[in-house]
């Protein structure tokens, strides 16, 4: 399945609000409750929450849930849903998105996996889960090189300084007036991050502070002048079992069904020339992988290159086996439990198929008309002085002065420059339809999480 547009990606961090059955927001009778953020909550990592900061994300959250909605309708009038081929290509993924729902829905939020199994696993593993000192910071750049000299930044962050309160309540109003950095406008939040995450002279001063501080004085990087403020802070420690479990349930899962099952690879017997020796099998099932068969599954996967190269390495040949017919056993027992039928496949098939159709419409309707040429690429970087020094300092002085040379190295630096235009271009245009639709079908918004 295509994964091209950022949202898609974010419909994973789901959340909390309040409880009970409180209206969030809707399009038209399609109403997002705080209760149906509330089911999802539970099954993300705590730490997700932590990182990102819960004000952000439930704003993009909600706001990435309107527009799913509102594109889906969009999708629905056009009866896009019902062209042939995107049928056909829904089906043929469909087996795929079962093995997904299987994994990430079924094995860690619904099977029945004995809790001492997971705390052995969890002492096993303490190692596992020590966590650094952390903190949490905001900050005000004011940038030095194309915008100002050394000397105007230190001015303008100066001045900057003497406007925060006491407090420094109003340090992320200030934020969002003044920074010149890409945070400005989440009042210049950094979220959280631990000792050699940040550039020396920042971290040096940052975790010299208290919470609620304000750097006393403007800290100096390559990127200009910075005030900090720390919002919080965390001790060096360990992810409780609580936390942790969600984390092992895939491996303990898979222990105990491999026991349970008899599941057995054999990597020895495999080889690249078809043949009908068994190299895994599945006991408790009667089931078994052929290495003719292994062979059929891998090429769907790889071509002939990589699949010489697989079997010159014992440990990925074994890893490759395994979760192959690990992949036959979930198949197994999807059928065998009668999983869907179940509330929790069909609720997440349908967000997936959702999910496809919104991506592949977009793809085929909005994106299309996309085009980026060499010209656009080449203004791009050589209008921006800062990444023609980091290329400078890549390829040598040479790069700035001589064109040929220049145009010379461009093959190696280009496809990674055209997909950032690409995707910039692709949010505009997403941003804009977005407008035009919220125009179109009737949107409410009574969420409040500030």
């Amino acid at each position: 399945m295509k994964r091209l547009i950022p949202f898609i990606a974010l419909l994973s961090i789901i959340l909390t609000v309040s409880c009970g059955k409180k209206e969030l927001a809707s399009v038209g009778e399609r109403v997002f409750t705080a209760a149906e953020l509330e089911k999802k909550v539970s099954k993300i990592d705590p730490a997700a929450l932590q990182q990102y900061g819960e004000k952000r994300l439930k704003e993009t959250l909600l706001n990435r849930m309107i527009e799913t909605e509102l594109l889906f309708r969009d999708l629905k009038e056009k009866k896009y849903d019902e062209k042939e081929d995107i049928a056909r290509r829904w089906e043929e993924i469909r087996p795929d998105v079962e093995l997904t729902y299987f994994v990430n829905e079924y094995i860690r939020h619904e099977a029945a996996i004995p809790e001492k199994e997971l705390k052995k696993e969890y002492e096993k593993r303490l190692a596992q889960f020590e966590t650094p000192e952390k903190i949490k910071a905001s900050h005000i750049l004011i940038q030095v090189g194309d915008r100002h000299t050394d000397e105007e930044a230190l001015a303008l962050i100066t001045d900057v300084k003497k406007k925060i309160d006491a407090k420094g309540s109003n340090f992320g109003d200030l934020a969002r007036e003044y920074s010149e950095g890409p945070s400005a406008s989440r009042d210049g939040d950094l979220g959280w991050f631990s000792r050699g995450q940040m550039v020396k002279p920042f971290e040096e001063v940052a975790f010299s502070m208290k919470k609620g501080e304000v750097s006393s004085e403007p800290v100096k990087t390559q990127f200009g002048y910075h005030l900090i403020r720390i919002t919080d802070k965390a001790e060096a420690g360990r992810i409780p079992y609580k936390e942790a479990k969600n984390r092992l349930k895939y491996d303990v899962y898979n222990a105990l069904l491999k026991k349970e099952y008899g599941v057995a690879v054999y990597p020895e017997k495999a080889s690249p020339s078809p043949s009908d020796d068994i190299v895994a099998e599945i006991q408790k099932t009667s089931t078994v992988y052929t290495n003719k068969a292994f062979l059929e599954d891998l090429s769907k996967w790889m071509n002939e290159e990589t699949m010489a190269q697989l079997f010159k390495n014992a440990d990925a040949l074994y890893g490759t086996l395994n979760d192959l017919i690990i992949r036959k056993a979930y198949r197994g027992i999807i059928d065998s439990e009668n999983l869907r039928k179940s509330e929790g496949y069909t609720s997440f098939m349908d967000e997936m198929k959702k999910e496809y159709l919104v991506q592949n419409y977009l793809d085929e309707t909005l994106f299309t008309q996309i085009k980026v040429t060499a010209e656009e690429v080449r203004e791009a970087y050589e209008n921006n002085p800062a990444l023609m020094k980091n290329l400078a300092e890549q390829y040598g002085e040479r790069f700035l002065s001589d064109k040929s040379f220049r145009r010379s190295k461009e093959k190696e630096f280009f496809p990674y420059l055209e997909q950032q235009i690409i995707n910039n271009k692709k949010q505009q245009l997403y941003d804009n339809y977005i407008i035009t639709l919220k125009s179109k079908y009737p949107v409410e918004v009574s969420a409040d999480f500030s």
